[in-house]
């Protein structure tokens, strides 16, 4: 049951993402940088419970393939909230 209702909650936060975009007045790299904080917070507890940033941090080359992965995401941000805007 608990899973159902974190489909529903996901589905409705979803649809209506892009009308509270549009109802913002922030700038769209306010809004991205925020989403984006948002969701590695989010994610930390995961990477540090599995173990997964330690090996980032100790191998320069995958924390800077993180680094591009982090910047192609905030560009599909970007690009989603402008179109939501316009």
């Amino acid at each position: 049951m608990l899973h159902i209702l974190l489909y529903l909650l996901a589905i409705a936060s979803l649809a209506s993402s892009a009308t509270l975009i549009r109802l913002a007045q922030a700038p769209l790299e306010v809004i991205g940088f925020w989403r984006l904080l948002a969701s590695a917070l989010f994610l930390l507890p995961f990477a540090l419970k599995s173990g997964q940033l330690r090996r980032y941090l100790k191998n320069p080359s995958e924390l800077g393939m993180v680094a591009i992965s982090g910047l192609f995401f905030f560009a599909h941000l970007w690009t989603y909230f402008y179109s939501a805007q316009h």
